[in-house]
């Protein structure tokens, strides 16, 4: 069976020249090893593969609620969610897991984390001698131990170095998550401690707070020191938990939820990226190919001293080896996204982009139409998200007016056609920029008279203009 290292960073230990890190080395659910040691010595660890977290106060782990009309476009959108509300600055990385779609709204689970963090990881542990298989957020391992002995609701407090995390868990995943900085000595009190946690979990959802929810206590809080794990009827639960490994003594599971947890961390609250996840396949299968190739290898050269004859049957074999490996190539390349993909994609973000936004190109074409004369005809309209500058615009033709664009505003290029003389067509498109004044902010406005070249040709005049549209101010 092969042996796994699962291996917790914690970002304060790591960059403060200490450089400890907490590991268990695992053959399946039987513990070898376990311990805390420098980070540099987990190399001498023998291993199949890693199994990693990163504890820092910056990881995002919770249930999201999204404006978002398909599946696919949900990473994308939560990542300009998560952005624009400010939870991350710098860079990171994300996994969604999309619970639904359905008009409009998309719920996904999503798990994020610091690129530094990530990066931290990867250049500290190993990975170049061993397999990374899972990269996850501590949050993701407790929720993942806790759902591994039950489906249903619980309300779980996990503490660890000076934080209290409260995360209300459901089928292996993170629906809420609270987290606080609390001062070590003053919690570790036993007549103290409650208090602090009934205020902490005042904001859960009511499923995991109603008097039936079950409810945990996990890591080395204050309840470690009475045993005090399971609360509201839940010790079964706790029990459970803390045998599903062997080698261990049972508090060691409840007091270091997120190291054990990682055994069960799903595919989707992995934060391996692509790149290195297909290394990580390839280095998965290639020694189990090897071997077969070799024995199959060695099994045809035996045939062909055999007997020269049998040269064409392993000319067969052989060709015959190579055709799935053929197939799976192509159907590697057939799974690349083709430009009409990536454009289409592109298209559909403009569009969520637009309907997030609030504009309804249907009620402007209809009051185009109204505003238009019987000699007026719309010929082009294109709409784009205004780009937000400062300072003003400068016209190249006559401009009405110019003003920088605002949040949500929309861009909406107009050309027109005027039949009739310069005299009529001049007079139309002035009552026409009077109209459409109406909708917002003019800008490039131009007007060319077409002069008669021929007799055949009926005179006539091209009209154009942009106009700067505000959902908030459109009726």
């Amino acid at each position: 069976m092969f042996e796994s290292l699962y291996v917790v960073l914690d970002r304060a230990t790591v960059f403060d020249g200490a450089r400890q890190a907490e590991f268990a080395h695992m053959r399946g659910r039987r513990v070898l090893s376990a311990g805390v040691c420098p980070v540099d010595e987990l190399v001498t660890l023998a291993s199949s593969t890693l199994r990693v977290t990163v504890v820092s106060p910056m990881n995002f782990c919770q249930r999201m609620s999204l404006d978002a009309f398909r599946r696919s476009l949900v990473p994308y959108v939560a990542r300009r969610q998560l952005e624009q509300d400010g939870v991350f600055s710098d860079r990171f990385r994300l996994q969604t897991e999309v619970i639904s779609v359905r008009d409009g709204k998309a719920e996904a689970y999503a798990v994020a984390c610091l690129e530094d963090d990530a990066e931290m990881a990867m250049e500290s542990l190993p990975v170049q001698e061993r397999p990374l298989v899972r990269l996850a957020v501590p949050e993701s391992a407790v929720a993942a131990l806790v759902g591994r002995v039950t489906p249903e609701p619980v309300l779980v407090l996990w503490y660890r170095a000076g934080f209290l995390t409260c995360l209300g868990v459901s089928r292996s995943r993170v629906v809420w998550h609270r987290a606080q900085r609390v001062e070590h000595d003053s919690f570790m009190k036993l007549d103290h401690w409650r208090a602090i946690v009934e205020r902490a979990v005042a904001g859960a959802p009511v499923e995991f707070v109603a008097g039936h929810a079950l409810r945990v206590n996990l890591g080395a809080g204050p309840w470690a020191q009475t045993s005090a794990w399971a609360t509201n009827g839940s010790q079964s639960l706790v029990d459970r938990m803390s045998k599903i490994f062997t080698g261990v003594p049972p508090e060691a599971v409840l007091r270091s939820p997120e190291l054990y947890g990682l055994a069960f961390v799903p595919r989707a609250a992995n934060l391996v990226m692509n790149g290195y996840g297909k290394r990580v396949r390839a280095w998965t299968w290639g020694r189990p190919a090897a071997a077969i190739a070799a024995i199959c290898g060695l099994a045809l050269g035996g045939a062909g001293l055999l007997s020269s004859a049998s040269a064409e049957r392993t000319w067969d074999m052989a060709a015959s080896m190579a055709a799935p490996l053929q197939a799976r190539h192509a159907q590697v390349q057939a799974s690349l996204p083709s430009d009409a993909a990536v454009k289409e994609l592109q298209s559909a973000l403009a569009m969520n982009d637009v309907l997030s936004g609030g504009m309804r190109v249907d009620q402007l074409l209809a009051r185009l139409t109204r505003m238009a004369q019987p000699n007026v005809r719309l010929k082009r309209i294109d709409i784009a998200r205004a780009k937000s500058e400062t300072g003003q615009r400068e016209a190249k033709a006559t401009t009405v007016s110019t003003a920088a664009p605002r949040k949500n505003d929309f861009v909406v290029k107009l050309d027109f056609t005027i039949a009739g003389s310069y005299g009529e067509s001049k007079k139309s498109a002035e009552q026409l920029v009077v109209r459409l004044a109406e909708l917002g902010t003019l800008e490039g406005t131009r007007f060319d008279h077409v002069q008669d070249q021929s007799k055949q040709a009926a005179p006539m005049a091209m009209f154009s203009t942009n106009i700067v549209l505000n959902t908030k101010t459109l009726p």
